[in-house]
């Protein structure tokens, strides 16, 4: 049973991958990869006397690549990483009284990515697992199965501007189409520490896969181009494409929560809540962000009857060296309702507002000076903010009570435990970064 159990756990901690040991970061920048001219060199071309003219684009294609490799994983990862983890609100309100603190009212069950100000009351425990699919569909609003990139040729050295000589105006012209799919399974635990402190953590494991595409076509200007992929003279190939699939499974982004009751009244509460993702998550495989993120709010919640309206403010930090991804603005506000006995609807809208202008930067346009002057878009893809709003409706669904279930059944004192079983879905509002359609998850939590 030992062995069973530490081979378990080191096939948790270690990314699952195929046999010849490529990352999916590497299978990704292998879709920018055509022909077959060794590992330093992405593009295999041949002028009109059959010499290699793998130079021809080389210094774009090699400066794309790497531009647009950072921003397809980066922002896979981030998306992976902004999986709302679950909250750690329970059913029941602990209130201040003259012999201490006691369970008196029962709430809603309480949002399910948002939080409110009550804790769960001192050694009480939280557990739960939710499971969330996802499906990547567009990229700052351009779907992923289409997207357009163009590379321009290297500007000869000692010739007047980009177009002169006349084979400067060919492009590389390469299609991309990307099929990316998670699914993260969190197991979340929230203990109360003390009456008014909670501590929680969120253990992912997520499944990453993905299949691409590319087709890479010279672009000629005028009558033809003097470059080709091969082929006879009178025939040439000017045509290339590339596939590529791959997945992993292991440990995604770990996090920690903390969170402060602050005042607890009967119909206001207020808290402060903190939490930390650790990069556990190997980035390289789309399992994580690869860098520390840090989240700090402010909460604040009220009670009218069945309807509980709270508000979650405050700024997350990305500690990322090569600042890839910004710093932003967190605004959750929502409200949880219970529809009858046993039934909770929550309803909130989620953002994550980005300071400043993004650091995932598209390549930019091609300028032509020869024989005249024009602009050749580098690629669909358009630069801009990779703000996220979301909207999130979901149920929690309490187990009645029954002769037939008695451990899941909440009765008198122990008012609030007992199972809940969570359904959830994530609209996204805008199309900032890279999004998925309707995000559908389902899981469950027990309180003890």
């Amino acid at each position: 049973m030992p062995r069973t159990l530490l081979l378990g756990m080191v096939l948790l901690l270690t990314p699952l991958t195929r046999a010849d040991g490529q990352s999916l970061r590497d299978r990704i920048e292998n879709l920018f990869r055509f022909g077959d001219c060794g590992p330093d060199i992405l593009l295999c071309l041949q002028n009109t006397s059959g010499q290699d003219a793998a130079l021809a684009f080389s210094d774009a294609l090699e400066a794309g690549n790497r531009l647009l490799v950072d921003f397809v994983t980066d922002a896979i990862g981030l998306s992976v990483a902004s999986i709302p983890t679950p909250a750690t609100s329970s059913g029941a309100v602990v209130e201040f009284t003259p012999g201490g603190r006691i369970q008196t009212r029962l709430l809603s069950g309480g949002p399910i990515y948002a939080e409110r100000a009550p804790s769960l009351g001192r050694g009480k425990l939280l557990l739960g697992a939710l499971f969330t699919q996802l499906r990547f569909q567009r990229l700052r609003g351009v779907p992923i199965r289409d997207m357009l990139f163009n590379f321009r040729h290297v500007d000869i050295p000692g010739t007047p501007g980009l177009g002169n000589p006349v084979q400067e105006n060919n492009v590389l012209q390469v299609r991309l189409a990307l099929d990316v799919r998670t699914v993260a399974s969190s197991f979340f635990l929230t203990y109360g520490l003390t009456n008014t402190l909670d501590l929680g953590v969120a253990i992912p494991l997520v499944h990453t896969s993905m299949s691409g595409a590319s087709d890479a076509q010279i672009v000629p200007f005028g009558s033809g181009s003097v470059y080709s992929f091969g082929g006879p003279a009178e025939d040439p190939k000017v045509r290339e494409t590339s596939y590529q699939d791959g997945s992993a499974i292991g440990l995604g982004d770990i996090g920690v929560r903390l969170k402060l009751n602050l005042r607890q009244g009967r119909r206001m509460g207020y808290a402060f809540q903190g939490d930390v993702r650790l990069p556990t998550g190997n980035e390289h495989n789309l399992l994580g962000l690869g860098h520390v993120a840090v989240r700090a709010l402010g909460v604040a919640s009220a009670e009218f009857g069945p309807f509980t309206p709270h508000v979650n403010l405050g700024y997350l930090f990305r500690g990322r060296p090569d600042s890839l991804q910004n710093h932003a603005l967190v605004a959750l506000v929502g409200f949880d309702h219970i529809l009858t006995t046993g039934v909770t609807l929550a309803v909130d809208l989620l953002s994550e507002l980005e300071l400043d202008r993004s650091a995932l930067r598209v390549p930019p346009d091609i300028q032509y000076t020869e024989p005249f002057t024009r602009v050749v878009p580098a690629t669909t893809i358009p630069d801009g903010r990779d703000s996220r709003v979301d909207a999130t409706v979901g149920f929690k669904w309490s187990i009645p009570c029954s002769p037939s279930w008695p451990t899941f059944c909440a009765t008198g004192a122990q008012r609030g435990t007992g199972l809940t079983v969570i359904t959830a879905a994530v609209v996204p509002l805008n199309s900032g970064g890279l999004r998925s359609g309707i995000v559908l998850s389902a899981g469950a939590q027990y309180k003890f």
